[in-house]
């Protein structure tokens, strides 16, 4: 009796076999690699860090950007500006991270336009058979600032190709899983085709039903392995381009003999794993004599030097990892020519004001329209209407790009984001 009368009684306050932890214990044991069980205390959400995508309202939409370790597909219609949105963030990013930027194209449909991206600010370097090639053309060689400016480099941009479409989703496999690049761009859906698809015959100028099952399976596969490696926490963005292309269906016309467009993608979509979708649409506008295409109406700064390009519709399809599908927005492409270059750029004045006033930077009153002082100004401005301040900001352009970093800021806070830096 006295033995029992000295056994310790365990209490409330002691700890006491958890069954869950026991249950996680076993399962990793048990599993060991495959398998990984774990509390919300003991994995992180990647996408709450942000890679810029370039585009302003792009960013202010994504809260930030693109997270880090997600699939992003991009679509929309030939020359709408697919490539145009990749460069313009690969050129952010190499404004961030500086010598560590490492950026890879997986060139399935064509090459690399490496004049195209330098063009939207991508500072890639250019081979020695294309300086000689340009010295043939411009007839003599080039001068030692010319070759320099010509083999800047930021960090490393590289373009991978594979004989056949598995060779070359089997190397962005292998470019993601190292988690050494930022950026993994797939160009394009529509160019894949499988190697089995490639060797047998074309009957009637047909695709095979057996050849379009092929490539959808490469790309459910592939999808699976990104999500599998995102899972393990790789922070690399990957980027898929797809185009959309228009059929007649005479099934249901227009009206007797006119045929109803159909909009149908041009390759396999994505289906699983993308976390966001983003679609492009051109969109027409009038130009009046005497105005820019600027939402504000202010005059183009110079026009006898400024081409006009289309102006683009961007939609948030489907947005998950910190941002949220249905916002939209437009903006103007132009060239803004320099005599030995050209600088194709955008247009966002009227997004940059509407969302400083959203998340209160511009102030409304009656007398008018208060902008924050930056730049070490004493003083905001004051515009008297909508249209002066996007005339001022067009015109003050450090001071436009402090506005941006500023609301993109406010959107980080909010959002509980951060910009992934090296």
């Amino acid at each position: 009796m006295a033995a029992k009368q000295t056994r310790k009684r365990k209490t409330s306050s002691e700890p006491v076999n958890d069954p869950v932890a026991v249950a996680i214990d076993l399962i990793n044991k048990k599993n060991k690699d495959r398998v990984l069980i774990a509390r919300g205390r003991d994995f992180e959400n990647t996408f709450r860090r942000r890679r810029p995508t370039g585009v302003f309202g792009l960013d202010f939409a994504l809260n930030g950007g693109y997270g880090c370790g997600t699939l992003v597909q991009i679509y929309g219609a030939d020359s709408v500006g697919k490539d145009d949105l990749v460069y313009r963030g690969w050129a952010k990013n190499q404004e961030i991270w500086g010598p560590k930027s490492a950026l890879c194209m997986v060139a399935i449909e064509m090459m690399m336009d490496k004049g195209q991206a330098r063009n939207l600010g991508v500072q890639v370097s250019l081979s020695e058979p294309e300086l000689r090639l340009i010295e043939e053309s411009w007839g003599r060689p080039l001068t030692d600032k010319e070759r320099s400016d010509l083999t800047t480099e930021i960090g490393t941009v590289c373009q991978l190709v594979g004989e056949d479409t598995e060779s070359a989703l089997q190397g962005a496999l292998d470019a993601i899983s190292s988690n050494a690049f930022q950026y993994v761009v797939v160009d394009s859906v529509g160019g894949m085709a499988s190697k089995g698809s490639l060797e047998e015959e074309v009957v009637g100028g047909k695709e095979s039903r057996a050849s379009g099952r092929d490539v959808a399976r490469l790309l459910t596969e592939f999808c699976a392995k990104v999500a599998s490696l995102f899972n393990r926490g790789v922070l690399t963005v990957v980027v898929v381009l797809n185009q959309v292309r228009e059929e007649q269906n005479f099934a249901r016309p227009l009206r007797p003999g006119m045929p109803r467009p159909v909009r149908t993608t041009g390759g396999r979509a994505l289906r699983h794993t993308k976390a966001v979708d983003i679609e492009l649409s051109k969109f027409k506008w009038k130009l009046e004599d005497g105005e820019s295409p600027f939402t504000s109406g202010q005059a183009a700064p110079n026009p006898s030097y400024v081409h006009w390009g289309p102006g683009v519709e961007w939609r948030l399809i489907k947005a998950k990892a910190g941002a949220h599908e249905g916002p939209r927005g437009r903006l103007i492409r132009y060239v803004r020519d320099h005599g030995a270059w050209r600088a194709w750029e955008i247009n966002e004045t009227l997004e940059l004001r509407l969302r400083a006033a959203q998340v209160g930077l511009i102030e409304e009153r009656a007398r008018g329209h208060r902008l924050p002082p930056l730049l070490g100004m004493e003083k905001g401005v004051v515009c008297a209407k909508a249209s002066d301040i996007a005339a001022y900001l067009e015109r003050h352009r450090e001071y436009r790009r402090a506005l941006e970093e500023l609301v993109i800021g406010e959107v980080l806070r909010s959002s509980g984001h951060i910009i992934a830096r090296p």
